[in-house]
This record gives structure tokens, sequence and C-alpha cells, in this order.
């Protein structure tokens, strides 16, 4: 039976404690592991104990990183486990850490993606179908892309955006070129923009007036 001889505030990091075992430094805990566990002093820990006090560490670990990667932008679930992964956290320990995001609204896919959508219609200006793309590569589910596209992209509207842009393009960089120069890279334009070809085409005949 081991017993924890003494424990120790560290001097660099005041929210860690080093814990001794038998009178020898064993590990360190973050200040939620050693108040939740209770840690003492004179407590008797067997090697079932050691072990979970440990893996409670590393999953408090896990979720501190999670909150870290959240706090500089915001992430979807698919993301955090990617970079959590890497990081070499066990299967184990990440769904335990996740769990607890999202439980406590950290991680949320419905509202990341409607922040997403928001941000690529108003500000890049992009068509439903390049955003649409980028959420399925960023590993969003399907039924929340579609619910929240619907929700937010109205075809009028898009259709307006993209006239705009293709009116302004058409002004400026490709101001010199003949009729069916333009005509052709304003439909490349709007198409690696993301507005499907319907949206495109209509455009175009608006431009030229065919």
């Amino acid at each position: 039976m081991s017993i924890i001889t003494k424990i120790e505030q560290q001097k660099k990091n005041i929210n860690r404690y080093s814990i001794f075992i038998n009178e020898e430094y064993s590990f360190s805990v973050s200040e939620d592991t050693f108040v939740r566990l209770m840690l003492r002093k004179g407590m008797s820990v067997d090697k079932e104990q050691l072990d979970y006090i440990l893996e409670q560490e590393e999953i408090n670990s896990c979720k501190a990183y999670g909150l870290k990667l959240l706090s500089h932008k915001a992430r979807n679930e698919y993301e955090i486990k990617d970079k959590m992964i890497k990081k070499g956290y066990d299967e184990e320990t990440i769904a335990e850490a996740i769990k607890y995001l999202k439980e406590q609204n950290y991680i949320n896919d419905e509202e990341y993606a409607e922040s997403y959508i928001k941000d690529k219609i108003n500000i890049k200006k992009l068509g439903y179908v390049r955003i649409k793309n980028e959420l399925f590569q960023k590993r969003i589910d399907g039924e929340i892309i579609e619910d929240t596209l619907s929700k937010f992209v109205d075809m009028e509207d898009e259709y307006k955006r993209a006239l705009e842009l293709a009116e302004k393009k058409k002004n400026t960089t490709y101001k010199n070129d003949d009729a069916q120069a333009a005509y052709r890279k304003l439909g490349g334009f709007l198409q690696r923009k993301g507005y499907s070809v319907d949206t495109t085409i209509k455009v175009l005949n608006k431009i030229f007036k065919q």
C-alpha cells in the first residue's frame, strides 16, 4: 500500500500540486483534480486508485487543451478531436473531454454552422454550393448543414449577391474584355465563389441581356 506523504503547491504554477508517495515525488495534478478527488496527506492509495487519479488528470488535461483551442477561435467537434488526437491523447480520454465540452456548450456544431454560414455570406459573399461543400469538408453533420443552410440562405437574396458581384467584376477586372471573354470569365468567377449553375446562368443572362 502506498501513502501520500507530501503535497506541495508548485511555485511556477500555483494551480498545480506535486504529489509525493512514500516520501518520493510521484506525479503532479491540477487544482481541479486535487480538489475533486479530495487528495490529502496521509491518504492510502493502491495501484487501482493511483491509476484512476492519473486517468482523471489526463482527462482534465485534455479538457484544458480543448478549452485552450476554443479560446483562440471557434472550432467544431471534428476539429477539436483531430487536434487532441495529434496531441497524443487516447480515444477514451478524448471521448470524456468532448462529452464535457459539449455538455458545457463549449462545443456546439449547430451554432458553429450558423456563425460560419453568416460570415461566408456577409463577409466573403460566397454562394450556397461552396459553403455547403466547405461545411462537409469540416465534417459537420449533413442534417445540421441542410437545416442551417435552409434557415439562412434565401435563393433570391443569393441571386442579388451574385449579380452585384458580377457587375462589379465586369466593370473592373474584366472591363477591357470583349463580351464573349467577359461572359466566360464571369461564369467561372461566380462558380468558384460557390454560386449554383442556375444562379450563374441567370446572372449572366441579366448582365448580357440574353
